[in-house]
């Protein structure tokens, strides 16, 4: 079969894929096998995380900067909360905006949460000409899970949701590498420099990589501990809402390349936020840097939150990756 007839036929699929009648056309869609599969840099583990909706590694939405005790100096001010309650409720849907505020830095449809100390000028971010281009040889793209015991509240986790995307972009013509070690097993407090340890190797060994996608998933909660879950309506389906956080240097670590890696979110949002309303949180611009100096294209993006539910998270990485693609039109 010619490569231009593979083309036509993989287009009109994903056409379906995206805008079938019903949300289980849509995240059921087989790749076709005769397409280039994204490679697997890591075994599946040989004991999976455990995917306990009621015994996960929830974490919180980010509070003012204060670094937690055990946290990695300048990596990760995140922890580890006890446990949600057998007897909790299931959880609510919230559709989450801006809510205004000097943090809130607003420039159209694209607003910054701004955590850090720094004066960040939205005319400069938004005038900033984007000029990233993808290599014609070799891997194009990283995803990684930082902390890849992060689940959801009925099944599966980020892990699956990294590899639903892996498809998805190889099946338009990216070349992508998925790290699908578990990097925050046996010791939460350390991923951030063990997945820092696996980022470097792997760029080490392709240096073509100018994307790195760390994919996680929020975890949002009320002062009385229940459970919210982030939703966008989409095509009168339900999408998990997703979110860019961009690190900084602001907590003393080097890290030049935010400016450029904030860009980078900035024209994915411009894309998504026009595209499908309401699917997007606002950019969370943080003290810490998050790895995010290893390439000029570093990422975390969080693919919804404990209380939504797979397939919600799944059409939401869907969505993400159209719009990726509208970014980087010829990836090869």
């Amino acid at each position: 079969m010619s490569r231009g007839i593979i083309s036509l036929i993989t287009a009109a699929l994903l056409t379906w894929e995206f805008y079938g009648p019903t949300l289980t056309s849509t995240l059921f869609f087989e790749l076709d096998a005769s397409l280039p599969k994204a490679v697997y840099i890591a075994d599946e583990p040989a004991e999976p995380p455990e995917f306990n909706p009621l015994k996960i590694l929830a974490i919180p939405t980010p509070a003012p900067y204060k670094p937690a005790e055990s946290a990695e100096p300048g990596m990760s001010d995140e922890t580890v909360p006890a446990d949600i309650p057998e007897d909790g409720e299931e959880p609510q849907e919230v559709t989450l905006r801006s809510p205004g505020g000097t943090t809130f830095l607003t420039s159209g449809d694209i607003v910054i949460h701004n955590e850090t100390r720094i004066n960040v000028s939205m005319d400069r971010v938004m005038s900033r000409e984007f000029t990233m281009k993808l290599p014609n040889d070799g891997p194009q793209i990283l995803i990684v899970h930082t902390h890849a015991s992060e689940g959801y509240w009925d099944w599966g986790g980020v892990v699956e949701v990294g590899k639903r995307l892996a498809e998805l972009l190889t099946a338009r013509g990216f070349n992508v590498l998925h790290d699908r070690t578990v990097y925050d097993r046996p010791n939460f407090s350390s991923s951030y420099s063990s997945a820092l340890e696996g980022i470097t190797k792997t760029l080490k060994a392709n240096p073509s990589i100018q994307i790195v996608l760390d994919i996680h998933r929020d975890a949002i909660t009320t002062s009385e501990g229940n459970v919210r879950k982030p939703i966008a309506m989409v095509g009168g389906n339900r999408a998990a809402q997703l979110m860019f956080v961009v690190g900084t240097n602001n907590s003393g670590l080097p890290h030049d390349n935010w400016p450029l890696n904030l860009s980078l979110a900035v024209q994915l949002q411009k894309i998504l936020a026009l595209r499908h309303p309401d699917l997007m949180r606002p950019i969370n611009l943080r003290r810490e840097r998050f790895n995010q100096h290893a390439t000029r294209g570093s990422l975390i993006l969080e693919v919804g939150a404990l209380g939504n539910d797979m397939a919600e998270a799944m059409l939401a990485i869907e969505l993400f990756a159209q719009g990726f693609a509208e970014l980087f039109p010829n990836p090869r």
